[in-house]
């Protein structure tokens, strides 16, 4: 496995608002609720001020990276900067030459095959199983012949989780194994981070957007063995970690319980709205590590649905890829947002019925 380091590199479209094809009357349903993101819905913890700019010392910025590896996986390196986005990105500037291959199982998510498109990486998609579980043998002669496999687990946009078993099974392929954990927070399987300790070849990526609720801060790190670290550290833009995001990150590490409270909140209302999806007869959400839940269509498409619960205020994901079509993806909010989403559906399956 550590024959990985010594290959180790030397040296959107347009978004589309969702309002765009006509407004949405407020007034008539009160507070909007979008549920097309998967950021934290909540909010972020209260955070005391002085009244004055805050300037971190150089001590203070390791701190946060040293609570990051704290909360991660014990006393292991890693890699801070402005959203698990840029490790994406860095892993690619560090260890991707241009004609490599780097392993994505769709439908995951796009971040891989947009730093692959710029780096000249070729990528080669394995895509998952009907139930949406990563197709293992495939997957596995195709990481042998890669430079890197990348890895959601949980999985965006399909909610599960990558085993164990299957995560140690590619780390003997040689390749360079990237574990996205953006939702294991949300998750009741262990996170893989303390793995990158072993000195396996493994990046594991987390964020601060979910679990913490600061998508718009921009922070995230990378969990890893030290060799890949030190590497990472000589290609990344060295102040990409703006102060603002590294005070709301050491606000978040010092209300870790209340941040853990709130994930168990959202994971409590995601399976309220899971049983009230089912007893539709026409949604079917499928299992959930997430704070999402990604659903299966029994009448009309992602994107009929989607507009005619615009019209009621309430925004949520579909997908226009022909496997994913039939789909929706819910992000899971706040008790009153749950009640509203379902009642919202309910008045969609009498309007898809008249229409029928």
């Amino acid at each position: 496995m550590a024959g990985f380091f010594d290959r180790i590199k030397g040296s959107f479209t347009a978004l589309i608002s969702p309002f765009k094809d006509g407004a949405v009357d407020e007034a008539a349903f009160g507070r909007l609720v979008d549920w097309q993101i998967s950021e934290g819905t909540h909010g972020l913890v209260p955070v005391g001020t002085t009244g004055e700019s805050p300037t971190l010392s150089h001590a203070e910025h390791m701190r946060v990276v040293e609570l990051c590896v704290q909360t991660a996986a014990g006393r292991v390196p890693i890699v801070a900067g402005a959203g698990s986005d840029e490790m994406i990105e860095a892993v690619f500037r560090c260890c991707i030459e241009a004609g490599e291959r780097i392993v994505i199982s769709s439908p995951t998510f796009g971040m891989y095959s947009f730093d692959a498109q710029q780096y000249g990486a070729e990528v080669v998609d394995v895509p998952r199983r009907e139930d949406w579980e990563l197709d293992r043998e495939p997957l596995l002669a195709a990481a042998r012949d890669a430079k890197a496999v990348f890895l959601p687990s949980p999985n965006n946009p399909t909610g599960n989780t990558a085993s164990r078993e299957l995560i140690e099974e590619l780390l003997e392929t040689g390749a360079l194994i990237v574990i996205d954990e953006a939702y294991i927070e949300f998750s009741e399987e262990e996170s893989v981070a303390a793995l990158a300790a072993s000195g396996a070849p493994l990046v594991v990526l987390r964020t601060f957007s979910k679990w913490g609720g600061l998508a718009g801060m921009r922070i995230g790190y990378a969990v890893m063995p030290e060799a890949l670290a030190q590497a990472t550290m000589a290609v990344k833009q060295p102040y990409s970690l703006n102060v603002a995001a590294e005070v709301a990150a050491l606000a978040s590490l010092q209300d870790i319980e209340e941040l853990d409270e709130r994930a168990c909140t959202i994971t409590g209302e995601r399976n309220r709205l899971a049983k009230a999806l089912r007893a539709t007869g026409w949604v079917e959400p499928w299992p959930s590590d997430t704070n999402f839940l990604f659903c299966r269509l029994l009448r009309s498409d992602g994107a009929t649905v989607r507009e005619v619960l615009r019209r009621r205020g309430v925004i949520i994901r579909y997908f226009d890829s022909e496997r994913l079509r039939g789909h929706i993806r819910i992000s899971v909010g706040t008790a009153e947002d749950t009640d509203r989403v379902i009642e919202a559906l309910a008045k969609v399956a009498q309007e898809l019925g008249a229409e029928a």
